[in-house]
Parts: C-alpha cells; sequence; structure tokens
C-alpha cells in the first residue's frame, strides 16, 4: 500500500484552511450586508428606474442579474 501524498500546505504562520473559508463567508456577508441600504433606498427613492434596469439587464445576451 501506498503512503498518501504529504502536503507541505499550509506553511508555518498561514492560518488553517477553514479559517480561510469562514473569513471568505464573513467577507462576502458583510459586503451584501453593506448593500441592502443602498438597494432600499433606489427601491424607494425611484424604484421605476430601478425595476427598468433590472428589465434592461435581463434583456442583455449573457446577462446574470
Amino acid at each position: 500500500m501506498a503512503a498518501p501524498p504529504v502536503s507541505h500546505f499550509p506553511l508555518p504562520g498561514w492560518p488553517a484552511q477553514p479559517t480561510v473559508e469562514y473569513l471568505t463567508k464573513l467577507i462576502a456577508l458583510g459586503l451584501l450586508l453593506l448593500a441592502v441600504p443602498y438597494l432600499l433606498g433606489r427601491l424607494l427613492l425611484s424604484p421605476v428606474e430601478l425595476v427598468a434596469e433590472i428589465g434592461a439587464a435581463r434583456a442583455m445576451p449573457g446577462a446574470t442579474v
């Protein structure tokens, strides 16, 4: 039976993989929470323009809205 390959990562002093994944998710959540006030403000101040922009983005080929 062959021994499993030895991994040299993470290097000494680097954070563990679960820590990196947790921080990545935490940063993404923080960015989403920062976007909420902007989106609510756009929805309250100019709902027609926001809906028109979303519709135009969806009509474009290759759009990911």
